[in-house]
């Protein structure tokens, strides 16, 4: 079943699809009645929740669902960061102003340039004025002191200066899209449960990433399509196997109250520990094998430390495992 969730920033649901304009044309002049989906705690901010909301408007052109959702800190999330950039744009038309007229500042065509880039991803937020103020002054023809028979031609001195304000009903429409995103989908299920669905995905690319590049998968010259299902099944147990190791040391860390574990480079803590995590920390515990006649007679283990003990604890397997092996690693 096709399943599609995107940002309007994805390629899939870009920001100039009619769909996205038309309802935020619509969202600067009506009011809607948002759906109650769920809330849940703010990862970066404790103290806080996060609401969401959704409504379903028109479909798609392709005639897919579209799933708008609010979400209460993207809302505050976007307000902040235009305030930022409108108070970044105000300061540098400040800075400008008194430069007109000078060095690379002199003509209109350069002078609209600046302003611009002074304004980047905020012009249509102010009115802007560039005033040409035009001066009738008379200049002498041919050198030498002025004389009674000097003759004067006039030219016309322009200058130019700077007026700016705020555009509030600009900045009005603009924050009615704020905490608003478009989710696309076929999937005949609850719009909060596509939202979930959405917010889970992160999860599933993770899992996508520790494939590519902890586990190494790269592509293969397999001619039986057998051996190909071989393969993949080995991968997915792999992966299965370090998903769960995860999931095991965190879940007993949050069992027995461990808030960190010192297994980062340079004995940096961390709170979520990774498959990486472990692997890395892990390399600096060796294995010495005494050998006669092709037969291990003696096995030394060097480099467990307490955190070492703490972390195979967590992860629930022996140490008995490393101090007690008589087989190679």
């Amino acid at each position: 079943m096709f399943f599609e969730l995107n940002f309007t920033s994805k390629p899939c649901v870009p920001k100039n699809r009619s769909e996205v304009k038309q309802f935020y044309e619509f969202l600067k002049t009506n009011s809607i009645e948002w759906q109650y989906a769920y809330e849940t705690p703010n990862s970066r901010k404790k103290s806080e929740t996060i609401v969401y909301k959704t409504y379903e408007g028109q479909p798609s052109q392709n005639g897919y669902r579209i799933i708008w959702v609010h979400s209460s800190a993207k809302e505050k999330q976007d307000n902040s960061r235009r305030e930022k950039r409108i108070a970044k744009a105000d300061l540098q038309l400040t800075e400008l102003s008194p430069r007109l007229n000078q060095y690379n500042l002199k003509t209109k065509q350069q002078i609209e340039k600046a302003i611009k880039k002074a304004t980047k991803g905020t012009f249509d937020l102010f009115q802007i004025q560039l005033i040409e103020d035009k001066q009738i002054v008379q200049r002498q023809i041919g050198p030498g002191k002025p004389g009674p028979n000097t003759q004067y031609k006039e030219e016309e001195n322009i200058s130019y200066r700077l007026e700016w304000e705020l555009d509030r009903q600009a900045v009005a429409d603009l924050s009615s899209r704020d905490g608003i995103f478009p989710l696309i989908t076929n999937a005949e299920i609850e719009a909060s449960e596509v939202l979930k669905a959405y917010k889970n995905q992160p999860y599933l690319e993770k899992r996508m990433y520790t494939s590519k590049s902890i586990l190494k998968i790269a592509p293969v010259f397999l001619k039986k399509p057998k051996r190909i299902e071989a393969i993949t099944f080995l991968y997915f147990i792999a992966l299965m196997i370090v998903s769960l190791m995860e999931r095991n040391i965190r879940k007993n860390m949050a069992d027995e109250e461990v808030e960190k574990l010192p297994i980062l480079p340079s004995r940096m803590n961390t709170k979520t520990p990774t498959w990486n995590n472990l692997s890395y920390f892990f390399e600096s515990v060796h294995l010495s094998l005494v050998e006669k006649n092709g037969r291990i007679m003696q096995t030394i283990v060097k480099g467990v430390t307490k955190v070492h003990e703490t972390v195979l604890r967590l992860l629930e397997v022996p140490l008995s495992i490393l101090t007690s092996s008589h087989t190679r690693w």
